[in-house]
This record gives structure tokens, sequence and C-alpha cells, in this order.
């Protein structure tokens, strides 16, 4: 099952987050407060288990509390409730601290003798009670660091006659022993290697390959791990047939110097390195370094795989699989071999430990610039990471290796997380992670016996687990975290910050409210400690967030009061919605009996300038003084610099309320994307929309309003009188008699026939790429010495579409009109199945007339709605194949309902020059946009084709364009790339994330059901072949481009 639920995660998942989610059996102890327990949370989740510490433990301080949150079939509902829920800690009988369930785990620091029970506390809103789940207890002691490592000592110790001598051996040292007493068992294998295996030039001749290892690590740094694995899992004994394992060391990040030019000390120990490196590539011949172009260091990770990937696919593509795998972990090859093996051979397969699948919760993104694992939104734009196999071992199938290393020059990474770049990669052409049980990371749960891979392991524990193994034993057997994790520490910047017991006796909290510059401040003392001061600033979080945080903190500073938290924060959340903070929030200041200035609606001025991430409303539609037939849509711009920031300060906070005649109709949180419509009675009407703190305008405070709005609406008799009046006039506008205007392809086709007009037009094509080599079709099409600057392709119906197509080769598309430089094509795909005989006859005819420019049969796609992005990928792939167009700049994507000011936009395109990595139109931005789970629904993705919940920023369908290198990526991956439904401008915009290659917003490019005409246009949609004309005959007779802008008539879809 998939569960859902909002959890900041890292990749690679250096330290662990505090709760995991799990199908679970046992049973657990369910308690409530002050009521019955709540059958909404029992039959969901089964109970809490304390991770770590482990039962009887020893522990250095601090340690991190670690739960587990076991939830049935069917638990999604406690997915969606998360933020609501809380993990508390109790440690000998005390609470010392709760947060929330998607915090990072927390640390205790008191040395001594403790026990702790953890519990879970889930609210039900609708009936107000608190089911309370508790944990069994966990006895541990905590010393300090020089105790736990003396103790540490003392283990290692009695497992010498476990582990090699010597099994830390440095790099360094390891290479002056080879100078003196080379390796005898190293010089064993390299014979065996040779005699019975094979090996020629670094190349397995074995037909059998199943899989290729690629092993990350440290050239320096990391030898130990090395030998480790060498002596282990990847010996001569244990590496079972068919199995390669490479180590991954990428390029030195400092020069080698060469021996005439060294001039210090650091210089000759940086030789003697590199020189070890050297003689370890020749003594084991398992070690890649310069065979890989990327460089040795952290952040480079990504590359470090995708070049490993790229050498799998080309030195061993007879492999059925390739592994990626941290250097710190142990693997049971036999057990994965088994299993592979039973797979067959595999396409389209990613597995590894999942996330989201393996533990519930999807990831989001770590947008801190401090953090190792920072995701800046500019890198990557979306809220949510996409399911991925976390990073310390995840498997892929040979075609999904070749497809990364086809797209080496092109795939880029997201700030050096391999492990969520891989899923990204992967996710273009929908390969989804397959989640394995047998995975697991060392800091996130204890060692299980029927692992086949643990990571964050040190030196030791790699040879004890195989001595184990040897000796037959359980897998775990003497785990002991401390040991076994023992000289392979978490980055403390990973986990949450410094949690002290400060005092046991319980204090009753008082605090105060303020506002200090741009900060909220609220002070939090007791009768022993005052002055603890919590700001808030909207940099760092929306009020929600603090608010939410705020009880959390408080039981971590005070874990002795005896004050109700969850009480006074209601109160604190009140006083913020009531407090008024510059350049953010607008609210009433009132506390403690002390009122400040308060607002009215006469103040609405003063407060748009305190609304920096809002500077205005507008009404979009009803226009001003126009007609509309009930029902009325209200359709509104919110005019923010950032909506995504807008919608974060603001969720959950503000309403957008509209007034109809100084009546107020409706209300919609500001984040939300549903339409407003209303019934209205005919006659004339005022409309204004205004921003309220409340979803009750009535009690609320305005914050800001836009123009009123005067409308008039018609009964339907006389909304169709007025419509037949403005096509007349529209008529008259363009002075058009001509009877071929908008009429079907057959009754065109008639026409022609009966005005004797030549039925039958020799063309050429060529047999091998489709092509119309027919003299007309070259000058339109342009030659490979004169390409044109931008290649249009109109998305059309092949049958339907004729109207549309005559219009724009009349206006926009004309010789008159279009620029030499650019080429105007029209995408069908195959006529359909279903088309008479006659119907073949007129599009091959319409073909043979206009010289080519519809395509159909070229095009490996079929004419459907929901077959758009196979459509879009097969033109813009027929553009890259073909000898004169793949030379162009540009490729612009439009429906057939719309205008494109070519004269102007190639205008401003030559302008610019020949841009790269440039993709560009009406860039959808918001949240209002997020996958459709509705089967019924046009736009349904289901999860299985689209995990996430929302789609990346794109560029709206009727209108887009990208540079051509752009162009070549999607025409190179014509065969691997999957489109998303119907939704060919979110399928682009998810390609092209894979190389992060973002939307560009252009103002110019505007949709007629989103907004008014404005003259500044340079294209227009959801417009009638009619009002193409009208467009045209303006701009040809030096009117305005909206001239004559009637909605509804305008509308391609118009009403009579």
């Amino acid at each position: 099952m998939t569960l859902k639920a909002a959890l900041p995660v890292l990749s690679g998942l250096c330290c662990s987050q505090s709760v995991d989610l799990l199908l679970a059996q046992d049973n657990f102890d369910v308690q409530t407060i002050d009521i019955t327990p709540s059958s909404q949370w029992t039959s969901v989740v089964s109970g809490v288990t304390i991770l770590y510490p482990v039962d009887g433990s020893i522990e250095a301080s601090p340690v991190p509390f670690r739960m587990e949150i076991g939830v049935l079939p069917g638990g999604e509902k406690f997915i969606d409730e998360l933020d609501n829920a809380y993990i508390c800690a109790e440690v000998n009988g005390l609470v010392i601290s709760c947060s929330r369930v998607s915090d990072p785990p927390m640390e205790f620091y008191p040395l001594g003798n403790h026990t702790l029970r953890a519990y879970l506390e889930l609210p039900d809103p609708s009936s107000g009670k608190i089911t309370r789940i508790v944990s069994p207890p966990t006895s541990f002691s905590l010393v300090n660091q020089t105790e736990s490592d003396a103790a540490i000592a003392r283990k290692l110790h009695k497992n010498d006659e476990r582990i090699r001598k010597g099994y830390k051996m440095s790099l360094v040292e390891w290479a002056q022993r080879q100078q003196h007493q080379p390796d005898q068992e190293t010089l064993e294998r390299l014979q065996f290697d040779t005699e019975i295996r094979g090996i020629e030039g670094g190349k397995t001749n074995l037909s059998d390959l199943l899989m290729v290892i690629g092993v990350r690590t440290a050239g320096i740094s990391r030898f130990p791990y090395r030998q480790a694995i060498r002596e282990t899992w990847a010996s001569q004994s244990a590496l079972p047939e068919g199995v390669k394992v490479f180590f991954l060391g990428c390029r030195p990040y400092t020069s080698v110097p060469q021996e005439s030019a060294l001039n210090s000390t650091e210089d000759a120990k940086i030789r003697r390195m590199w020189e070890a490196i050297e003689l370890e590539k020749q003594v084991y011949g398992d070690l890649l370094t310069s065979e890989l172009d990327c460089d040795d260091k952290y952040t480079s990770l990504a590359d470090k795989t995708k070049e490993f990937l790229h050498f799998a696919a080309t030195t061993y593509p007879q492999a059925q699989y390739v592994m990626i795998a941290d250097d710190d972990l142990y693997l049971r090859l036999d057990q994965i071999v088994a299993w592979l093996r039973g797979l067959g051979s595999r396409q389209r397969f990613y597995a590894g430990e999942v996330h989201k699948i393996g533990n519930g919760l999807r990831s989001l993104p770590t947008r801190d610039p401090g953090s190792p694992h920072n995701l800046p939104r500019e890198v990557y734009p979306l809220d949510e990471l996409p399911p991925y196999a976390l990073g310390a071992s995840f498997f892929l199938s040979m075609d999904c290796a070749q497809f990364v290393s086809k797209n080496r020059r092109w795939l880029r990474d997201l700030s050096g997380m391999d492990d969520i770049s891989v899923a990204l990669w992967m996710l273009v052409w929908q390969v989804h992670p397959v989640h394995h049980t047998g995975l697991e990371y060392l800091r996130a749960k204890p060692c299980r016996n029927d692992l086949v891979a643990l990571s964050d392991l040190s030196v030791a524990a790699i040879h004890l687990m195989h001595a184990n193994i040897l000796s037959q034993s359980a897998l775990c057997q003497g785990f002991d975290r401390r040991v076994w994790m023992w000289g392979n520490s978490c980055n403390g910047g990973d986990t949450l910050g410094l949690r002290r017991l400060v005092s046991y006796s319980p204090e009753t909290l008082s605090f105060g409210l303020g506002l200090q510059d741009e900060e909220l401040i609220v002070t939090i003392s007791t009768s022993t400690r005052a002055g603890f001061k919590f700001s808030y600033t909207s940099v760092n979080q929306t009020v929600e967030e603090y608010v939410k945080n705020l009880c959390v903190q408080v039981k971590l500073h005070f874990p002795g009061t005896v004050s109700s938290c969850r009480a006074f924060t209601d109160l604190i959340r009140s006083a913020f919605h009531k407090t008024r903070m510059r350049h953010l929030l607008v609210f009433l200041l009132y506390w403690c009996c002390a009122a400040a200035s308060t607002v009215n609606n006469a103040d609405i001025s003063a407060i748009l300038q305190q609304e920096e991430l809002l500077k205005g409303l507008r009404v979009m539609y009803p226009e001003s003084n126009a007609q509309y037939k009930s029902p009325v849509v209200f359709r509104f711009q919110l005019l923010a610099p950032d909506f995504r920031s807008l919608v974060d300060a603001y969720g959950g906070l503000r309403w957008l309320c509209l007034q109809l005649d100084d009546t107020w109709r409706s209300c919609l949180a500001i984040e939300s994307g549903s339409l407003m419509i209303e019934a209205i009675e005919a006659g004339n009407h005022t409309a204004r929309l205004v921003m309220v703190d409340s979803s009750t305008p009535e009690t609320g405070t305005w914050l800001m309003q836009s123009d009123v709005v005067p409308f008039i609406v018609l009964s339907d008799e006389d909304f169709a009188i007025s419509l037949e009046q403005q096509r007349r006039d529209d008529r008259a506008l363009y002075k058009s008699d001509s009877e071929e205007e908008d009429v079907d392809i057959l009754d065109w086709f008639q026409l022609r026939k009966k005005e004797g007009d030549g039925i039958y037009i020799t063309r050429e094509i060529d047999a091998a790429t489709g092509e119309d080599k027919s003299p007309a079709a070259e000058k339109a099409y342009g030659s490979p010495t004169d390409p044109p600057l931008l290649v249009i392709g109109v998305k059309t119906k092949v049958i339907g579409g004729f109207p549309f197509r005559q219009a724009i080769r009349q206006t926009w598309a004309n010789k008159d009109s279009a620029p030499q430089n650019v080429r105007v094509l029209f995408v069908g795909c195959r006529v359909p199945t279903s088309a008479t005989e006659e119907v073949r006859q007129a599009i091959a005819y319409e073909q043979a007339v206009y010289n080519g420019d519809l395509l159909t049969d070229v095009l490996d796609c079929e004419d459907s709605y929901a077959t758009l992005p196979e459509k879009v990928k097969e033109f813009i792939y027929y553009v890259g194949a073909h000898h004169a167009l793949r030379r162009a700049g540009y490729i612009m994507m439009t429906d057939e309902d719309v205008y494109v000011r070519t004269d102007a936009f190639a205008e401003q395109l030559e302008a610019l020059g020949l841009l790269t990595n440039l993709y560009a139109g009406h860039v959808k931005a918001d949240s209002a946009f997020v996958p459709e789970r509705d089967p019924e629904k046009r736009y349904y993705l289901p999860e299985s084709v689209y995990p996430l919940d929302e789609f990346p920023p794109f560029a709206w369908g009727p209108h887009y364009f990208m540079s051509m290198d752009v162009a070549e990526f999607i025409a190179y991956n014509r065969e691997e790339l999957q489109g998303l439904g119907p939704l060919d401008d979110v399928t682009i915009a998810l390609w092209l994330l894979a190389i992060q290659v973002h939307p560009q917003h252009i103002a110019q490019f505007q949709n007629l059901r989103e907004s008014p005409c404005t003259n500044d246009l340079l294209a227009y949609a959801d417009l009638g072949p009619t009002a193409m004309r009208i467009i045209h005959s303006n701009l040809r007779s030096g009117r305005d481009f909206c001239y004559g802008f009637n909605k509804h008539t305008w509308d391609k879809d118009a009403v009579a």
C-alpha cells in the first residue's frame, strides 16, 4: 500500500527521522485522555515501538530517540492527519518532549540509568477526543563519550580473533607494506581470477553476467572499507558467479604534483597518496578513478553514480542489472543473486529501500542553505520529492542504466543528491521504484537477521557480520549499535539541535507577545526562569507552522511545567491573527487588556502598503460593463511576485470573498483553485473581491479589495439576440464573403471539386523518412543552408480541426503575415481508422494543396486527446530528424485555437540571438494544479503513473516554445520518454526537469478564458476561427489587436 504524509527528509538519510510508519501486527497499550478510545484511530494505528535506544543497551550521550508507528492496511487517514499528531517521550515517568510525527529525532543528554516510554497523541477534530497509544518501556544507560569509547575498545578487543589484524590499515601504510611484503592472498586471488574467470583487460567474457556492482568510495580515506569488502562479501570465496564489483573513486580533487615540482612536505604526502592509489588499482584492478568523468568528493555523488552507470552500460552491456552501493554496508550477495535470478531478465526495473513505500511518508526537500542537503527551489521547484530508493543500495535493470548512459550529457543532478536524482531520471520515463524490505540503514533501525543489506556500518562491523555468516550464526549475533557504527559517525548538522533537560520540578508558565522590528516575539517565563524568547519571521516559516511548533518548544525547554501547552498556544494563535506585523500580516494588536489601533474598511489603502507578498486583487471576469447570462463565472487575479511564497505565508489564514451588489455570496481559501460560479438574476450588478482574515467576511477584517466592477446579466433570450448582433458586427468588421470559411473538410473538398480544381497533385515522398520532397514543400520547409529561426507545430484534430487550420492559413500563417524565417506545420498524427474513404481523400487533397503542412502518417501517434504528449513528442522528433528543420533555433507548440503574432514574436527572438536551455510560455506554478485522482474525470492521472501530489511548474499547453538544444533531448529519447495521460504541458515540464531546464514565464502568452484581451499579446488562445480573422483584420487595418473584443463571440466554443 502507498501511504501519504508530509515528512522533511534528507537525501542519503545520514540521520534519519524520528518516526517511521510500517504495516504492523503487534498489539500495544492504547489509552485515551478524558474520554473513551476513538475507533477512528485504534482501527488503523496498531501501536508505537521504540527503535532506539535498544532495551538494555548502553549508549553514549547524546542518544537519539527513534520510534516506529504501526499502521494497519487502510490507515491512509492517519497519514493525512499527521500534521495534527504528536509523538511524546516520557523518561523516568516525566514527559520531557513532544514533537510532531514529521519532525527530526530528539536527542537525550543526561547521564545515568533511564526508562523510556513513547506515546502517540491522535486528535479527532470531529469529537474532540484525544487517543493516546503508548509503547512498551525501554531501559537504557547513558554514559559519556570517553566511557563509551573505552567500552567499545574492550568489545573490539574481545573480537580480535574474529577480525583480521590490521583491518584499519590506511592506504599509504598498505602501499608501504606491499613494497616489502606483497599480500600473498591478493596474488592468489588475482591468479584465480585470471585462470578461472577469464578476466582480460578488465572486461569479463562471461555470457551469464548477472550484475555489476558499483561501490561508491572516497579514494584516499575509505581504503579500510574497500579492504573490508574485498575480504568479506566480495572476497573470492563469497562472490557468486555472474557478479562483478567495482569501487568508484573518480578523479582526485587534489592535483598530483610532479616529482620535479615537489616543494613541500604536503606535496610529497599527496604524491605518496596517489602513488598508493595507483598501486591499489594495479593490485586489485577494481578501483575506478580517472576512468570516470567525475570529481572524488561528496557533492559529486550524483555524477559518480551517473558515470558508473555509463561505464557499466558500455563496458558490460550483457549484464542484466546494475547495483549502486555505499562502502559502509554488508551485502548478502547470495540472497540478492537468488532474488534477481528469480526475477529473470527484467526491463524498466528500479528497486531499493523506497522512501514513501517503505515508511508510508512522502519526502519534502530541504530548503536550508546551511544544510549539505539543501535543494533550492530554482533547482527543484516542487514541494515534494519523488519516491526514491535510498542511496545506500539500489538496483537498476541494464536498460535503465543505458538510459542514463545515453543521456549523461543532458541529465543534471539535484544538488549532488544521487538517490533523488536517479529517481527523477527514472520518473521521466515512468520507471517507479520497487520496495525491497531487506535493505536497511543501521541509523534508522536495529539489525535484523533477515536483511540482505545493512549500511552505516563500521569496518569492524563488516568483518563481524561476515564472521557470523561463516560460522553459520545469525547475521546480527552480537549486535551493538555503538560498536557496529563506531568510526562511521553521523553528520551532527543533520539532526535536531540540543535537547537538554533543565528541571524536573513542576512550574507554571507565563508568557507575553511583542513586536521588535520585523520579528514577532513570544517570551515565555517560569518562576525560576525568565525571558526565554521564541521569535517568528516570515522568512523561516508560516504563522501556522510557528504556532504548531511552539508547544513542542515549550515542552523541550520547560519539561517540568504544569500549564496546558495546548491551551496557551491556542491563545497565541488567536493573538497572531489579531496582531499586525510589518511586511507580512495584517491583524489587530490586542493583548493583556491593552488595545492598539484597529483596522476597518476605511484603512484599505494603508493595508495595501503592508501586504508586500500580495500587490493587489483584480477581477478578470466579468469585465466592466460587459453582458453575460446566468450563471456567471467569476475569475480573478492575485498580483503577487511569487505565488508559492504567497500561499506558504497565507495558506489557511486568508480568504477571498465575493461581494455581489454589496451582499456576500461566497468565500474561497486563498490557496484554493476553485472557481466562483454564481446564479444571478437579469439586471445591472456590481462585484468586487475582498481578502479577509476569516471565512466569514461579516465578522472578519478587510485586508485588501479589488475595484468594483459593474456588469449586466441578460436573460437567455436577450443574450442570444445580443450574440447574434455581435456576430453580424464581426463579419462586417473584417468584410469576408468567402464560402469556404468555417466549413468542415468534406464540404470544402466537395466545393473544390465542384469548382473544377485539380484533384490529383503529384508529390514525391521519401520512403525512408516520410518527408515531402516536392519542390513546393522544399521551399516551404527551408533548406539546410537557409534554415528557419522558428518552427511552429499546431496541434490539430485531423478531421475536426480543419476550420481552425484554414483560419490560421488565412491569417497569421499566410505568406504575407508570417516572416520568411518562420515555418508553420499542423500536427495531426495518423488518420483515425474510423475515417471514411472520402474523408481520407479530402485529407490527402488538403495535404497536396497546402504543400504537406498537415502531418499525419509521418508521425507515429494516434489522433486522440488522450495521446497529446505522444503527438508533441513525435512532432519534435520529426523536426529533429528533418534535414532542414533540425537546424532551426526554436520549436513552438500551439493549439489550433491560438493566434500568434508571428512577425513580432520572430522579431523578438531574432533580437535575442540563439539561446540555449530555454523553455517558456504562460507558466502555471501554483497549488491549484494538482493531479486528478478521480477515474471519472477528464484529466485522471493515477498514482501508479505519477506518484507525486503536485505538478512541476509548467508552460501551459496552448502555447509554449523551447530552444532546439532542449528539443534535441526529447527527440533523442523518443522511445523512452512517457507521457502523463493527456497532459502534454505537464509532461514536457517533467521531462525537462530531469535536465534542469525550468519554464520561463511570458506574460504576453494568454488564454481568453483566463484573461481578457490586451493589445500587447504575442499569443492568445481559446479563439474560434472568426476571432482569428477579426484580430488579423485589426492588425492589417492598423487597429488595436483587441478591437471589437467580446469574450462570448471570440471563444472557440461560443454559444448561441
